[in-house]
């Protein structure tokens, strides 16, 4: 479970370079209430930025900064898990992600796209798409379980009970079928060449035996023969070997590249040393100058306004240090990136020589071949019996390897039908579909509860594909589209409280965390607010934490909610804190 602890942001939309923050631990009902444009929805934007790279809603990152600062956009966020506590800290001009494990900094070794990855992934376990789900309930950028495809709510499904392993498990298997059958293609492809030389030898010994007496005509034929492989060879050669120029030159421009790119790096690196002595240095000089009044050395006071001068120059230092660092690890980090790129691509051109090398070696081995033929032609005296002894030990070499090689096709072959199998079983029809139709009667359940609760009078069923049925008086075959708006928007709620109690069950991605957006100030009536609340007050755990975002803060009853009025002042956004 996501235990949600707190969120600051600042030079976020409206948020001005003065931290605006939310205790999701203290007063856990709260109330966003503000005119348009006051900045009462960027706390939902501030935390899917945090955890997901990008806000809530559709708005480019460049768009999030504050638009009068400019620069120097922020957002922390503390949660935990289990027994671990997690900080994410993401920042743009200068751009920065980092994330704390138990106070610990998790260095980024790869991309900052698998450093996302990592965190959504590995630490997270919810897709955004998820997140939306059960986190999130809201009039803006919302899509509801019920429009979305398909493939989409299937996807939301299986984060919440926790089988999306085994989509990434299928995926993983159809990675190592498609590897076992390009082995299998390339094993047949040389039996078949094995059992035509087996067949041609076998020929030349019957030509011998039938011919005896005429040792020329057996030679005349290998040559032939020889001759006919050899030219095979030698066209594919020629093909091939027209590129080794253009390839050399590739490997020693991209030589070239890793070699400025390391210079780069390492330059930037020895910059970024300095920067970090000025930053330790700085940090150093301000600590003295808060922690003492007199000079150590000549015993005298400090004078205040000194003092105060090189406080306020350090601090700026100190900014600009760390703004430096973090562009300095982010250069670090490209060049990292190319050089990877770079070595990849000249491993993969010296795969390309190494195959016209092994090419070349066949051909002069087949010319060597031709050429021994020939000369054996040309002796006057030829053994018979040596011949047929060293056609006899071709076959028998031939077909010892075509032993090994079957052998081993049949092993690739077993592997594949294994992978086939388990293939069949990770399919949406197979094991996830079983463990979705044992929770079917749960999840159906819940959503009449919830329905019930919400007033609405209704018999609603999803089957394995969440294609809804539903019933009502004197009415069947209904459909989500053919409810009101505010009809609608009851289903809405049931579906996200049913999420939320299914992946409390299941133990997967729930959260103690629920915001819900302009809910009472959309079109639901009087009676279904009123139902809304007494879910509010009774179905939600105490412990959660419930962020109301609304105009119409009378619409919100219960005294536990806390008020924060949000306005703007000199047009950056404040918070005035109101106890009912």
């Amino acid at each position: 479970m996501i235990n949600f602890k707190n969120i600051k942001y600042k030079n976020f939309l409206s948020v001005g370079n003065k931290w605006i923050e939310l205790d999701f631990l203290v007063d856990t009902k709260k109330v966003l209430i503000g005119t348009n444009g006051t900045g009462k929805s960027s706390m939902q934007d501030a935390l899917c930025f945090a955890l997901y790279n990008k806000a809530f809603r559709k708005t480019k990152k460049d768009q999030l900064i504050n638009s009068i600062n400019g620069k120097d956009l922020q957002v922390v966020l503390d949660f935990s898990i289990g027994n671990k506590s997690y900080r994410i800290e993401r920042g743009v001009k200068p751009t920065y992600c980092k994330l704390f494990i138990n106070g610990v900094y998790k260095e980024m070794t790869g991309s900052s796209r698998d450093y996302q990855a990592f965190i959504e992934n590995t630490i997270l376990r919810m897709s955004e798409k998820t997140f939306r789900q059960i986190v999130v309930l809201g009039s803006t950028e919302f899509v509801p379980f019920m429009k979305l495809a398909a493939a989409s709510k299937r996807s939301v499904v299986e984060d919440l009970l926790d089988v999306s392993i085994f989509s990434s498990m299928s995926d993983a298997i159809k990675i190592k079928a498609n590897i076992s059958l390009k082995e299998v293609i390339n094993i047949n492809e040389k039996i078949k060449v094995i059992e035509t030389s087996i067949k041609t030898n076998e020929k030349s010994l019957k030509f011998i035996d039938d011919n005896s007496e005429d040792n020329s005509s057996v030679i005349d034929l290998q040559i032939q023969q020889a001759k006919i492989l050899h030219d095979a060879l030698e066209n594919k050669y020629n093909s091939t070997n027209i590129n080794v120029p253009d390839l050399k030159h590739a490997i020693i421009e991209n030589n070239t590249n890793i070699t400025e790119k390391n210079k780069h790096s390492n330059k930037v690196k020895d910059l970024k040393s300095k920067i970090e002595n000025n930053l330790l240095r700085a940090q150093k000089e301000s600590k003295f100058f808060d922690d003492n009044n007199n000079c150590h050395v000549c015993l005298q006071d400090i004078d205040n306004t000194f003092k105060n001068t090189i406080i306020d120059k350090n601090s700026e230092s100190i900014i600009k240090y760390s703004a430096g660092i973090a562009e300095l690890n982010t250069l670090i980090c490209v060049d990292h990136d190319s050089v990877g790129k770079y070595t990849k691509i000249i491993n993969d051109i010296n795969e390309q020589l190494q195959d016209i090398r092994d090419l070349k070696y066949e051909l002069d081995t087949a010319k060597s071949k031709i050429d021994n033929l020939i000369e054996s032609k040309n002796s006057k005296s030829i053994d018979n019996s040596k011949i047929i002894n060293n056609i006899k030990l071709d076959i028998d070499n031939s077909n010892k390897l075509l032993t090994v090689l079957t052998a081993d096709r049949k092993k690739i072959v077993d592997v594949g039908a294994m992978l086939s199998y388990l293939q069949n079983m990770l399919k949406d029809d197979g094991i996830k579909s079983k463990i979705i139709k044992t929770y079917l009667p749960v999840i159906n359940k819940l959503m009449q509860k919830y329905l019930n609760l919400l007033g609405m009078n209704i018999d609603f069923e999803f089957d394995e594909y969440f294609e809804e049925t539903i019933r009502a008086k004197h009415q069947e075959n209904f459909s989500y589209g053919n409810f009101s708006t505010g009809q609608q928007l009851r289903i809405d709620l049931a579906i996200l409280f049913l999420w939320r109690d299914l992946a409390k069950l299941k133990n997967s991605t729930s959260t103690n965390l629920l915001i819900l957006d302009e809910i009472t100030s959309s079109s639901m009536d009087d009676a279904g607010i009123e139902a809304f609340n007494i879910i509010i007050d009774l179905q939600i755990d105490k412990k959660d934490t419930v962020v109301i975002i609304t105009h119409s803060p009378d619409s919100v009853s219960g005294k536990e909610f806390i008020i924060h009025k949000h306005k703007l002042v000199n047009n950056y956004t404040e918070i005035e804190i109101i106890k009912t």
